[in-house]
């Protein structure tokens, strides 16, 4: 009779500790799911960034062609008025 006391024993101890980290483990799992969302507002916010910055720097770009082929063409008027 007492080793099956024992043996109840330990088993609600093992149980209660099993509980314990069930809830440890719970209790990090919650942190790292906050840290996790934290992470992807912190990318998209960063992705926004770069899209932002993508779509100005294709408009600066798209300027200086414009610039270039301005300028090419002045070029190409000065040559042709300057030639005898």
């Amino acid at each position: 009779m007492e080793d099956r006391m024992a043996r109840v024993e330990r088993i609600v101890a093992q149980s209660a500790q099993l509980q314990a980290s069930l809830q440890e483990a719970q209790t990090l799992m919650q942190i790292n799911m906050r840290a996790i969302e934290a992470n992807n507002r912190r990318i998209e916010e960063t992705n926004r960034r770069i899209d932002t910055q993508l779509q100005e720097s294709g408009e600066l770009l798209q300027q200086l062609l414009q610039s270039v082929a301005v300028m090419q063409a002045d070029i190409v008027r000065i040559d042709e008025t300057h030639t005898p």
